[in-house]
């Protein structure tokens, strides 16, 4: 735990950057829990009773969610890469200071390859974890806790009714 705290604290300086790509995810969320209460008033209204205004309504809803979720999708995928790749770069630099301020017997007793690996594969694999991983947990967590609580709350309406 101590070791993914270190790794996180290179994302401490974008934090209005990744509390707009995780609003950004929140939004693309809702937007996506809005597609079934759409299908819904497409098989109600229209099929079933036979209301040419809730097709309009249907079809301009449709078009609507999928422009914004589009638009809010990209958003957060640029946000949140951003952010990776600027940790990265913050990453490797802070590792490349390191390395200069070694005396020249650390680089006698290191082997090189071993050197590179550090800002190749361990660095690569930090960024990994900053573009990817994270993202996809605080996407995935967000679209259950957004989902439990639509869930909810339409529960609590069904129990009034």
């Amino acid at each position: 735990m101590r070791t993914l705290l270190r790794a996180l604290r290179y994302l401490k300086p974008y934090l209005w950057q990744q509390s707009a790509a995780l609003l950004c995810a929140v939004i693309v969320t809702v937007l996506g829990l809005a597609f079934p209460w759409v299908l819904k008033v497409l098989i109600d209204d229209v099929f079933v009773h036979k209301n040419a205004g809730a097709l309009a309504f249907v079809c301009s809803a449709f078009l609507g969610i999928s422009l914004l979720s589009a638009v809010f999708g990209l958003a957060r995928q640029y946000l949140f890469t951003w952010v990776g790749e600027r940790a990265g770069i913050d990453l490797r630099t802070q590792l490349f200071a390191h390395m200069q301020s070694q005396a020249l017997q650390y680089f006698a007793g290191e082997k090189t390859g071993k050197l590179m690996s550090h800002f190749t594969s361990d660095a690569g694999a930090m960024q990994q974890l900053y573009t990817s991983t994270l993202v996809d947990f605080a996407t995935n967590t967000l679209r259950m806790v957004v989902t439990l609580v639509v869930v909810g709350i339409f529960s609590y309406i069904e129990l009034k009714i």
